[in-house]
């Protein structure tokens, strides 16, 4: 929480607690979230709170074309903003059907509910010919026509790979969820990024919220950057903190 300019603190209403700067909308799941992922207080660097949405589970998400839980993730970033917390994000990429309702409801808060929003900065950089690498938790869902309806215009050619059947992340993900073999995941991680570096890709996104934990032996295998959850974020947080030249 930074010091008002008058140097005076005053009380928010219904506030418990203070001096989050990080809100997160979390999906009606549970794993082990180890560094890196969204879901671990320490990845931001900075004081995070947590809000889950009933019911919105992995399947519910992928699911969700309707947009059934838009008002449950609007409510629950509300309930994050009430707290204090100036950016507003989430731990799964495919909230991004949800970013333009919760943008609209918080006008005073910076609103990343997605990865994917990086698109098209990544494709800004790159150019229109160079492909940006994307993966995901499930490529059965985020097809190309699922991108190119979320942005449209975007120039770039995609290519996208899933991790839905690396038997390691599935096992974590999609199944019992009670382990999670960090060498094994970021093996399959590291995997399909060097597939799609093989074939072009001039960067690589992470669409999940879990896998900026293997970005570092990503770009050492790839030697390509790395965009995720983490540089999304940092992007506010950096903005919202600007230091004095």
């Amino acid at each position: 929480m930074s010091a008002p300019a008058d140097g005076v603190f005053r009380r928010r209403d219904g506030a418990r607690t203070y001096g989050y700067e990080v809100g997160v909308v979390c999906l009606d799941f549970d794993s082990p979230f180890i560094p890196g992922d969204v879901g671990h207080a320490a990845t931001f660097g900075a004081p995070t709170l947590y809000r889950r949405v009933p019911r919105l589970s992995v399947p519910a998400i992928l699911a969700d074309a309707g947009r059934e839980f838009e008002g449950a993730v609007v409510e629950a970033a509300g309930a994050l903003a009430g707290e204090g917390t100036g950016i507003v994000t989430s731990n799964c990429g495919f909230m991004i059907r949800y970013q333009a309702a919760v943008a609209r409801a918080l006008p005073g808060s910076q609103v990343l509910l997605s990865s994917l929003l990086q698109l098209p900065l990544i494709a800004a950089m790159l150019g229109d010919t160079v492909p940006i690498g994307i993966v995901t938790a499930d490529s059965r869902t985020l097809t190309e026509g699922f991108l190119r309806e979320e942005f449209p215009g975007l120039p770039s050619p995609l290519l996208v790979a899933g991790l839905e059947e690396a038997p390691s992340f599935h096992y974590t993900m999609f199944g019992p969820g009670d382990a999670l073999d960090r060498p094994a995941v970021a093996e399959e991680v590291v995997t399909a990024s060097a597939g799609l570096h093989r074939v072009g890709a001039g960067a690589i996104l992470f669409e999940c919220a879990a896998l900026p934990a293997y970005a570092a032996e990503t770009q050492r295998r790839t030697g390509l950057p790395v965009y995720d959850f983490t540089t999304m974020v940092g992007l506010a947080m950096n903005a919202a903190h600007r230091r004095p030249f």
